[in-house]
């Protein structure tokens, strides 16, 4: 789960780890993704997680994109479901935004 320390992101994670899911959060923050993980432990102490502290602004690329995904998401847990709760955004027409470039 990106944007995954608070609001509809926290939320999100909770609510996965009281069906039993395992839950990988991903924020920039790392003091507020271990305040977080505290959160969803609460919820269900059974289940694993995993905190990876990464700003998405600065991945520029979706090569770059997809090698977070694997090198973190993939390495140690599978990953059933991904919820991308982290905002960009920028001006112009919606059509003109790439899949290829962030």
């Amino acid at each position: 789960m990106t944007g995954a320390s608070d609001g509809i992101g926290l939320a999100y994670c909770k609510e996965l780890a009281k069906r039993g899911f395992n839950v990988i959060l991903l924020s920039r923050n790392i003091e507020k993704l271990k305040k977080a993980e505290k959160e969803v432990k609460q919820v269900n102490d059974k289940v694993l997680t995993k905190l990876i502290a990464q700003d998405l602004s600065e991945i520029h690329t979706f090569d770059k994109y997809e090698k977070l995904l694997k090198d973190n998401f993939t390495k140690d847990m599978d990953v059933a479901l991904l919820f991308n709760n982290a905002g960009l955004s920028g001006a112009g027409l919606f059509s003109d935004f790439s899949t290829k470039e962030m």
